[in-house]
C-alpha cells in the first residue's frame, strides 16, 4: 500500500469522484503502481485523517509545461499522451480536481513558484476510489 496526504481543497473532488489523479514529485519514497491500494490522507503531518482507498490504475512520468500550455504524460501502455488543445487541457484539470486549467495553472503558480516546467509523477486511480474506508475497519488499532 502507499499513502498520500492531500490538501483539504481535494477531500470533496476525491469524495465526489471528480479528482481522480494525483501529481507528484518524484522522490526517494516509491510511489503507487498500478494494482497498488493507495490510501488517501488529508490534515498535517502530525494529526493526518484517512477518507478513503483507491487502486492505481496508471503511474508514470508527466511533465506539466504552462509556458506552452501543454502536458506530457506516459500512459498504462506505455505510450505517451500529449494534450495541448483547450478541451483537453480543461478535461485533465477536472481530473486533478479544477474546475479548469486556469484554476490548475492559478494554483500551481502559488504552490510551485517559478516553476513553469515540471516533470514528476502522474499516479491515477480512476473511478476506484471508496471512500470512509478507515483503518478501524481494516482491523488496524
Amino acid at each position: 500500500m502507499v499513502a498520500y496526504s492531500f490538501k483539504s481543497q481535494f477531500v470533496v473532488p476525491i469524495d465526489l469522484g471528480e479528482k481522480q489523479q494525483t501529481l507528484r514529485n518524484k522522490g526517494k519514497k516509491r510511489h503507487a503502481l498500478p494494482g497498488d491500494t493507495i490510501q488517501h490522507y488529508t490534515g498535517d503531518r502530525f494529526h493526518p485523517r484517512k477518507f478513503g482507498e483507491a487502486t492505481c490504475q496508471e503511474a508514470g512520468e508527466i511533465t506539466l509545461d504552462f509556458r506552452r500550455n501543454r502536458v506530457v504524460y506516459t500512459t498504462a501502455r506505455g505510450g505517451v499522451r500529449i494534450l495541448e488543445k483547450a478541451d483537453d487541457l480543461a478535461a485533465f484539470a477536472k481530473l486533478d480536481g479544477f474546475p479548469s486549467w486556469a484554476d490548475l495553472r492559478a494554483f500551481w503558480a502559488v504552490t510551485h513558484k517559478g516553476q513553469d516546467v515540471w516533470t514528476g509523477v502522474r499516479i491515477f486511480w480512476g473511478d476506484t476510489f471508496r471512500a470512509g474506508v478507515t483503518a478501524a475497519k481494516e482491523g488496524a488499532a
